[in-house]
């Protein structure tokens, strides 16, 4: 498999945490917005839905 250290599509960067290692600017961090049902328990009968932010760091591309 081809593995790359960067990638640039739509104007967007990405590069993957290992490169950012040594840079000076890092570029791997990334995050989502996800609309999800949320539950308090099993017995809730009243669930809703609501936006939840998710972070992470890109490893490999």
């Amino acid at each position: 498999m081809v593995k790359y250290d960067g990638y640039i599509t739509n104007g967007y960067r990405f590069f993957t945490k290992e490169r950012d290692n040594k840079r000076v600017v890092q570029n791997s961090g990334v995050s989502l917005i996800a609309q999800t049902m949320q539950i308090s328990s099993a017995k809730d009968r009243n669930p809703h839905m609501d936006n939840l932010c998710y972070f992470g760091v890109i490893e490999e591309i």
